[in-house]
């Protein structure tokens, strides 16, 4: 445990790097072009390119930059039996986190081993990763480091072993709630489609979602709160659902609650995996928002409880996957991975009758397991990935057609 501890607190030299780089602090301001020289007891070595070596606090670095250096200094994490491992953090699958040593072995632990205070590195580490490589769901911030906007993305794939061939598929990710002009443009976007494989579960002779459409679901109900809450529109009141290219791509209720049997599920089940999965997290790491957050935000921006409102939730709605991990566990769920599997049934029959360019349109939470199978199964590559702002989260009275390309 001693010598576990002395290594912790020594320094973790890096492998040679001559090329200089820009790094830059939380607000986006630079630092300088340097190498990275070590790490030692919170702190990174920049060498800049005058021999001058600065030695920055990694709490001042931006988020990037700090997966940067998780991605390639190895570190001493904990285990509550005393025991100790030099790696480097490389993701977290469920309940058990995979570490690579230095020497190139792969080491696979349980979580609840570790050291409740490396659990909160391991998740601190984690979520930056996320924030700093944004896909799907990003929140863009301004000059004073407000969230500005939600956005989502359209990300293009292609074939890899001839990116130039005719198949396309962009994975069209959507928020169920959003500004008016967000499901305009993406109207719009969807006109450009062989055909839009679209999830909505329902009968098969009530796919086709009209304006005012009432889910009779409990998500429906808190989905429809929220639009007004944050004064937004909903997705299925906003989206042209009977456009000739739309293709319902989703089970049934029937199939659903066939496929919950089948993975031993219920509502019950899984809000039962919901609790444990937060429960995995340590609370300092939990971003959520109670009762008493809400009223004392409301009281606080009174002028505008529903801009202060959005700024909350869409840091929340940025974190895709750890939404996703709330949900999943390692047979994957019905209500991610059965639908993500209904959707590719429906894109398989799709390119099979001949269509090549083809958007699934999903919501956020399901394309990381979608994107997933489109490489692995599918063989296509991502070529490129634009975003669409949904939530218009400005000081501005009204909301501008602005779109970042």
């Amino acid at each position: 445990m001693v010598a576990g501890m002395l290594i912790f607190v020594s320094s973790f030299l890096l492998a040679a790097d001559s090329q200089p780089r820009v790094w830059l602090d939380k607000n986006g301001e630079t630092i300088a072009k340097a190498t990275l020289e070590k790490v030692d007891a919170g702190s990174a070595h920049l060498k800049t390119e005058d021999g001058e070596v600065l030695v920055v606090s990694l709490d001042v670095l931006s988020d990037a930059d700090r997966v940067t250096i998780d991605a390639t200094t190895p570190r001493v994490w904990s285990f509550k039996d005393g025991e100790s491992l030099e790696a480097i953090l490389v993701k977290k699958s469920g309940l058990q986190v995979h570490f690579k040593a230095p020497q190139g072995q792969t080491r696979i632990v349980s979580f609840e081993s570790l050291a409740t205070e490396d659990q909160r590195r391991v998740e601190d580490q984690l979520r930056r990763m996320r924030l700093a490589n944004p896909r799907f769901v990003r929140v863009t911030r301004n000059r004073q480091d407000e969230p500005d906007r939600l956005e989502t993305s359209i990300a293009r794939y292609v074939s890899a072993e001839s990116p130039n061939g005719s198949l396309q598929v962009d994975l069209v990710s959507a928020v169920h709630v959003g500004d008016r002009i967000y499901y305009d443009r993406l109207n719009e976007e969807l006109k450009n489609y062989d055909v839009v494989l679209y999830e909505f579960v329902a009968p098969k002779d009530k796919a086709v979602p009209q304006p005012g459409t009432r889910s009779r679901s409990t998500v429906g109900d808190v989905q429809r709160i929220i639009r007004d809450v944050l004064q937004f529109e909903h997705q299925l009141d906003g989206i042209d659902y009977t456009a000739e290219n739309f293709v319902h791509a989703d089970m049934t209720p029937d199939q659903l609650s066939l496929e919950m049997q089948k993975r031993g599920e219920n509502s019950w089940s899984m809000f039962v995996r919901m609790l444990e999965n937060i429960k995995a997290t340590p609370a300092d790491d939990r971003q959520s928002l109670d009762e008493e957050d809400l009223v004392l935000m409301l009281f606080r921006f009174a002028k505008n409880p529903s801009l202060s409102l959005r700024r909350a939730m869409a840091e929340q709605m940025a974190d895709v996957e750890g939404f996703v991990t709330l949900f999943e566990h390692p047979g994957g769920s019905a209500i991610i991975t059965g639908r993500n599997e209904e959707a590719l049934k429906a894109l398989r029959s799709q390119i099979d009758d001949g269509k090549r360019r083809i958007a699934i349109f999903y919501g956020a939470g399901h394309m990381p397991g979608l994107e997933k199978s489109l490489m692995q199964d599918f063989d296509l590559q991502l070529e490129n990935e634009r975003w669409i702002p949904a939530w218009d989260m400005s000081n501005r009275a009204s909301h501008e057609d602005d779109v970042n390309e």
